[in-house]
């Protein structure tokens, strides 16, 4: 695996053990963020395996340049990727959603990010074990 690829990599695994520790600590908003966070750089990674580097925090734009890479996704990582992308901003800001975010998130909608986000790790690390 390249350098690159594994910072990545190992960048979005981190954030995925913080959304679980947030999700264990109450933190449903930031939970939501990190999730979000793990599979933007679970999808930079692959796309830094194949030399390629992308600007941006939107999974599902990340996984529509990995297309063009020729790498398919399925509907599922689709679905999860928009989802998550959801959470970039409103999960963190006040003026995001009116409000102070901790009131708009509870533990189904934190606990179905860190699956998205699950989903999203797997598909990324089935491709990184591919020679490219």
């Amino acid at each position: 695996m390249r350098e690159q690829a594994r910072w990545w990599l190992r960048t979005a695994e981190g954030d995925l053990d913080a959304a679980r520790i947030l999700l264990d600590a109450g933190r449903f908003n930031l939970c939501a963020f990190h999730a979000q966070q793990a599979a933007e750089k679970a999808l930079k990674a692959v796309l830094a395996q194949r030399g390629k580097a992308h600007r941006g925090h939107s999974a599902l734009e990340l996984l529509g340049a990995l297309e063009v890479e020729g790498v398919r996704a399925g509907p599922d990582a689709a679905a999860a990727a928009r989802l998550l992308d959801l959470h970039y901003v409103q999960s963190r800001y006040p003026n995001g959603l009116g409000g102070d975010p901790t009131l708009y998130y509870d533990q189904p909608m934190a606990e179905e990010c860190l699956d998205h986000a699950q989903l999203i790790l797997r598909f990324t690390r089935e491709h990184l074990s591919e020679p490219s």
